[in-house]
């Protein structure tokens, strides 16, 4: 009988312990939204829109090849912007695709270490930061 006065306890304290957590966590969330993974740190009301790019067919640096398509989130505004610069950022990407290899584009953070350039060359391009986010849609390699 006392066994089981202390279950319950314990699985009192549990509950209490679990809904304390949960209300910390909701307090932490909302009060402190730069550590809240779904609030955007960029909030803005412009509209944005996803602008396509021509799929990537690139020898990679010692053996293979890669396709990749990339699409690129910019504000409604910038759209023409980006349209000029397009040839000059494809040029980037290019370069940027050509010195990988097989082993390179394996690699966990390959994806991640593709968007931050693309984001840092086409900014040390125009001077702004104009592309809010970089998709990738397609990618095999051989």
């Amino acid at each position: 009988m006392k066994r089981k006065g202390n279950q319950v306890l314990l699985l009192i304290g549990i509950v209490i312990l679990s809904a304390i957590g949960g209300i910390a966590g909701a307090y932490i969330v909302n009060a402190y939204p730069e550590y809240n993974p779904i609030v955007r740190k960029e909030s803005t009301d412009e509209e944005t829109v996803i602008k396509e790019l021509e799929p990537f067919t690139v020898n990679l640096d010692k053996n293979g090849y890669l396709r990749i398509t990339l699409n690129l989130v910019v504000n409604e505004s910038d759209e023409e912007v980006l349209d000029e610069q397009t040839v000059q950022l494809r040029d980037k990407i290019i370069h940027y695709l050509t010195s990988q290899t097989e082993e390179s584009i394996r690699e966990t953070d390959f994806k991640e270490n593709l968007k931050n350039t693309i984001n840092q060359e086409y900014e040390e391009e125009t001077g702004k930061e104009l592309i809010k986010g970089v998709l990738i849609t397609d990618m095999v390699s051989q």
